[in-house]
């Protein structure tokens, strides 16, 4: 029988566990942690999923006034180098008003914590506070508040709920590891893998496959043998003025189906939105029999690549088993950018991947450094969490810079393999506009390339890796 709180289960504190475990592994710690930003609104200004929440709560039992606006609430603990915050969540926190907040937020808001499972918790617990007696609709919204507020000012703010894991156990340190970059759990994310099953779960919110990725190899995820290679001379205009693949996709892909491809991966810069042509699930696998994955950025591309707003393209990873794309979003593109982008990517990974597979759009490989800071967001052991043996970086054009090979050999390692493709057309640079590491070894060589891809032109390349014979990858 699972324990309402610590003491009951006659164990040390586990609060003050958690603690000392996040004091080694991250140094300083703020406890009872306040913000600027973290201040109880009036009522009046609630906007939005507040203003929802709000009103709903004051319907569920009738109490009106349980919110002091101007009071500063605390989160529990702040690690103020990482813009993480922990709140660790007893008994008093599962309320029937908490699951109705909780059922409240939109699907899009990023929260690092599992929603259905806490969900799942208000009603197995039904907890209850009478002491006022609005002190759950209370609680229910302050927590919203912490969510939401954190969310919106770059903070990543994780939930722990007392007595899910033993924090004086032998590996919890690599549990808090796990659950510190725990990336957004939404019903999709975490059906993904299991094709609408539930995952076990190891410890609180985080499935059991992100912490033995050999977990992860038994659910009915799809797999990759073979992946295409698209690439084009993007300084080739057509007569429409347009300079992306619309026109060519559905031969494209054709030829990539007839040599047996499971993926196609399109350079970016891929899809114009001003094409005249109807981009949806049957025009592109309508007539195909191998094809089962298909990347391609979308946007409106003008006239110039130089004009283009980065922010408005996306990539759409279409799978033959969904009707409607994912969507992607590049967070950052080098290593220089803000510590929040990065954080936003590794907020995004769980959606980003597919089977074994997960996209890494353009400049985000700039994950890593090759300077003094190295793998400091501890990419490469997310990773292996995971269970991510491929991983697909589609580009917009070359990058010159030569630390960027590094960069893909030191996401390779651990037997992953990882593949590049980007538009020629930039200048000076390789003839082959692909490359692919394998285990920290550079495999290009091993692409075979299609002759003459489509007919009459010469700026469409088709590369194929094979890589379950080739490089024996854990697929």
């Amino acid at each position: 029988m699972e324990a309402h709180n610590s003491r009951a289960a006659g164990r040390p504190r586990q609060k003050e566990a958690l603690l000392s475990i996040m004091q080694r592994r991250f140094g300083r710690i703020e406890a009872e942690a306040r913000f600027e930003w973290l201040v109880v609104p009036a009522p009046n200004e609630l906007t939005g999923v507040l203003a929802d929440i709000y009103q709903t709560l004051q319907s569920l039992r009738g109490h009106k006034e349980f919110i002091t606006p101007g009071v500063k609430l605390r989160c529990d603990y702040c690690i103020p180098n990482h813009r993480l915050l922990v709140e660790y969540d007893e008994y008093q926190h599962f309320t029937l008003p908490r699951k109705t907040a909780l059922q409240l937020y939109p699907p899009d808001l990023v929260t690092h914590f599992d929603r259905r499972g806490w969900i799942a918790a208000c009603d197995r617990f039904r907890a209850h506070d009478p002491d006022p007696p609005y002190r759950d609709e209370q609680r229910a919204f302050y927590d919203s508040l912490r969510d939401i507020l954190a969310a919106s000012n770059g903070y990543t703010l994780i939930r722990v709920r007392d007595g899910a894991f033993d924090w004086n156990a032998p590996d919890a340190d690599s549990c808090l590891d796990s659950l510190c970059w725990m990336p957004r759990r939404s019903p999709s994310a975490r059906e993904e893998l299991a094709n609408g099953s539930e995952l076990p779960v190891a410890c609180d919110g985080l499935p059991a496959a992100a912490v033995n990725p050999r977990l992860r190899n038994h659910a009915r995820a799809p797999q990759i043998d073979k992946i295409a290679l698209v690439s084009r001379d993007y300084n080739v205009v057509r007569s429409d003025r347009l300079w992306d693949y619309s026109a060519l996709v559905f031969d494209i892909n054709r030829v990539c189906d007839e040599h047996g491809c499971d993926t196609i991966l399109y350079s970016l810069f891929a899809w114009d939105t001003r094409s005249p042509l109807i981009r949806t699930h049957e025009s592109l696998f309508g007539a195909l029999q191998h094809v089962r994955h298909m990347l391609i950025e979308c946007g409106d591309l003008g006239e110039d690549r130089r004009s283009i707003s980065y922010h408005n393209l996306r990539v759409e990873m279409w799978f033959r088993g969904e009707d409607r794309p994912r969507i992607a979003q590049q967070r950052f593109s080098t290593s220089q950018d803000t510590l929040q982008s990065m954080q936003e990517f590794i907020a995004d990974m769980p959606d980003r991947q597919f089977g074994l597979a997960l996209l890494m759009i353009c400049g985000e490989s700039n994950i890593v450094s090759t300077g003094r800071r190295g793998d400091h967001l501890q990419v490469d052991p997310r990773l292996t969490n995971m269970g991510v043996s491929v991983i697909l970086n589609p580009v917009h054009d070359y990058m010159k810079r030569p630390e960027m090979l590094e960069k893909r050999r030191y996401l390779s390692q651990n037997r992953r393999t990882v593949v590049s493709v980007w538009n020629r057309g930039r200048g000076n640079e390789p003839h082959i506009p692909w490359t692919v590491y394998h285990d920290g070894k550079d495999r290009t060589a091993d692409v075979e390339e299609i002759a003459w891809p489509v007919p009459g032109r010469p700026d469409i390349r088709v590369g194929l890796v094979t890589l379950r014979n080739r490089f024996e990858a854990r697929l």
